[in-house]
């Protein structure tokens, strides 16, 4: 735990190291060339990377200390809202199919499995974003036995072996080109673990990856 630690917060502050230099050296030229276009909206997405980095790291330490919430939720609605919450802040070329009709209400920790859902999604559409076809992603939810499954799978480039076996690590990149921060598997990992589930990693390098996750429930009917 010492260790992970010590990894967790050298990591952060390398992290935000990139998005903080970025803004320094765009104010002071904006302040040089007294220009506000185009470093006004280089400016803007600096600092919303900067955010998300926050928000994600901020994460982490919520989804080992809040306590479990049980709330009644429709997951139909759920991951409704959560696919139009990504493409609002995404313009990378994606399509998501649903299908969780057949799940009845919930009683399930609702933050929970939005989290689950969000860091999913996004893990899909950003690993395939230099594809120059529509990735397409399917997620299907279902009830059996007092659990919720969930399956998120995607026609994307896949995994080798070597990256599979530590997708769930904690900052680990699959690639030399990933920018991102490397938590997303982490916390889904991480909450499926504090919610007593398991959770399935299957991939194939050029033709996708599918998550499955199972974590116990209620029905609320």
């Amino acid at each position: 735990k010492k260790e992970e630690l010590k990894t967790y917060l050298y990591r952060s502050s390398h992290d935000m190291r990139g998005p903080v230099m970025s803004l320094i050296g765009l104010c002071k030229l904006l302040k040089k060339e007294r220009k506000i276009d185009p470093y006004a909206n280089m400016i803007l997405q600096s600092s919303m990377q900067m955010f998300d980095r926050i928000k994600s790291l901020s994460e982490v330490y919520e989804i080992n200390s809040k306590k479990v919430q049980l709330t009644e939720i429709n997951l139909n609605k759920l991951i409704t809202e959560v696919c139009e919450s990504i493409s609002d802040s995404s313009t990378l070329n994606f399509v998501v199919c649903q299908n969780a009709n057949s799940c009845s209400p919930l009683i399930i920790d609702e933050e929970s499995v939005r989290i689950i859902i969000r860091e999913a999604l996004h893990n899909s559409i950003y690993h395939n974003r230099l594809k120059k076809k529509v990735v397409h992603i399917y997620v299907k939810a279902y009830t059996n036995a007092n659990h919720l499954h969930i399956e998120i799978k995607d026609n994307g480039i896949g995994m080798k072996n070597s990256v599979k076996d530590k997708a769930f690590e904690m900052f680990y990149r699959g690639n030399e080109f990933s920018q991102g921060i490397g938590l997303g598997l982490f916390k889904i990992k991480n909450i499926v673990d504090r919610l007593k589930g398991e959770v399935y990693l299957h991939t194939i390098p050029d033709e996708g990856t599918m998550l499955k996750i199972s974590i116990p429930s209620v029905s609320a009917t």
